[in-house]
């Protein structure tokens, strides 16, 4: 009976060590032959394969809070956010990152802030930044304006850059 089971034992450990190498050995060949990667989609198209999916989400995140570094970029609104999905791709498959950001970046809406001196609440003329339009209406309350009480700036965001 002893005989028996040390005999079920030596086979069993062989078919372990026998299952172990032979897993070992696929992912050898898998490792050799691929590479996991992130396959980029937006709005359900796949534009792309990204090696680095946060260096790419860290790019697309800061475009969306400044811009392409235009002035008086407020923030771009995006319609939809690309959707990350981890696959293992043939190792000679290029990644795109710089053409999955041009592609975000078309889909995107950006908006530009500044400032507009009024008069009435009409939009007379348009500065960068708020301390320009108190400047503008200091130097009118010196000039003893007629129409002073008239004159105001509101902050307006478009999706034009004002002149």
């Amino acid at each position: 009976m002893v005989k028996k089971i040390l005999v079920l034992a030596r086979k069993t450990i062989k078919l372990i060590i026998l299952l172990g190498i032979s897993i070992l050995l696929i992912i050898c060949a898998v490792a050799l032959f691929f590479k996991p990667i992130y396959g980029v989609t937006l709005n359900g198209e796949q534009i792309g394969y990204s090696k680095d999916k946060s260096k790419l989400q860290a790019k697309i995140n800061k475009y969306m809070e400044s811009g392409d570094g235009q002035s008086n970029v407020a923030f771009v609104q995006m319609e939809s956010m690309p959707e990350y999905k981890m696959c293992l791709l043939k190792r000679n498959i290029v990644t795109n990152d710089d053409e999955i950001f041009d592609k975000v970046k078309k889909q995107g809406t950006t908006y530009f802030e500044c400032y507009a001196v009024t008069l009435k609440e009409e939009e007379k003329y348009y500065v960068s930044t708020k301390e320009e339009a108190e400047e503008i209406i200091e130097q009118l309350k010196k000039k003893d304006s007629n129409n002073i009480k008239d004159i105001a700036y509101t902050q307006i965001y478009s999706t034009e850059e004002k002149e």
